[in-house]
């Protein structure tokens, strides 16, 4: 009998389900936390259990209650909660059968003042809040690692390179985390500002002592200023410039000389050729070439044949 009755408490009692963090006028998705599947199904919301809608998991018959904003899938398997506000904070419990499960919404804001960039040594503040009942544990975590001390919001009197990065708002529940929320703080250093250096006037420049004018780039002495030995540069251009410059110029030199040439052979060729071609005329009949006709001629008559002398006998 005792076993029955906590059996039947067991099923009274709903069973946990998600926290859900979201920011205010964002859209919210809640699951049943079961898989349905052609089963009665009931939403309520709040502790006093207002209907949301009630399903016949058989005939496919719903009623719903007084939440038109609401808009549930139609196996009832989870609920989609569009432009999120105070009003829609609360828990939310799904019922298949006999079995409950609950699930509890939450609103995240997160943020960093100012919001854009915060000058080196100024004051800057992070604010994270949770909106609904009950209020779980807010802390920071710094861009470096560890923790900061606060409820929720820090102060920083004098904001250094260390405070600039990505800060973290963990929000947990018995040392469990539940959810967690990034801001970016960004810190502009200072530096040391350089007035623009005016532009020094090289046209026409006056001796102090000698009260004469000098050239443009000569100073005193007679020494035209700006030369590449003594390290200065020539017109405001470095060495390396004047030398790319110098190779540019020669280069496209040659070139044009190169292609000079070549059009001035292409005409002494066209012009031979076609000089060739004009004074060509064809051979007359003894102007060939006459052959020796006794050279290929066979000897006529029959050769005479050489006696060898013959030896003397020896008495």
């Amino acid at each position: 009998m005792k076993i029955a009755l906590l059996l039947c408490a067991l099923c009274l009692v709903p069973l946990e389900g998600t926290i859900l963090f979201v920011k205010r006028g964002m859209s919210a998705k809640i699951n049943c936390g079961v898989h349905i599947r052609n089963q009665n199904v009931e939403w309520t919301f709040g502790d006093k259990r207002s209907l949301i809608v009630r399903l016949n998991g058989k005939t496919g018959a719903s009623n719903k209650g007084k939440f038109p904003n609401i808009h549930v899938k139609r196996s009832g398997e989870h609920l989609e909660i569009p432009n999120v506000g105070v009003g829609d904070l609360g828990s939310y419990i799904c019922k298949v059968d006999h079995t409950e499960y609950s699930h509890r919404l939450y609103i995240i804001e997160a943020s960093v003042s100012p919001s854009g960039d915060v000058p080196l040594g100024s004051a800057a503040s992070l604010h994270c809040q949770t909106s609904g009942d009950p209020k779980p544990q807010v802390e920071w975590l710094r861009p470096g690692g560890g923790s900061a001390p606060s409820s929720g919001q820090v102060q920083l009197s004098s904001v250094t390179l260390e405070d600039a990065g990505i800060w973290t708002c963990r929000i947990s529940k018995d040392k469990e985390t539940l959810h967690q929320e990034t801001v970016s703080l960004r810190v502009q250093s200072l530096r040391p500002t350089v007035p623009p250096s005016t532009p020094r006037d090289l046209s026409v420049s006056r001796c102090p002592h000698c009260g004469t004018n000098l050239q443009p780039g000569q100073t005193e002495g007679g020494k035209v200023g700006g030369s590449p030995k003594d390290g200065s540069p020539l017109w405001g251009l470095s060495l390396w410039v004047w030398l790319a410059a110098g190779a540019g110029g020669l280069v496209l030199i040659l070139l044009v000389v190169l292609v000079i040439l070549v059009r001035r052979r292409n005409r002494r060729m066209k012009r031979r050729v076609h000089k060739m071609r004009t004074t060509r005329q064809p051979l007359k009949p003894n102007e060939y070439c006459h052959c020796n006709s006794a050279v290929l001629r066979p000897p006529q008559g029959r050769p005479r044949d050489k006696t060898k002398p013959v030896a003397k006998q020896q008495r």
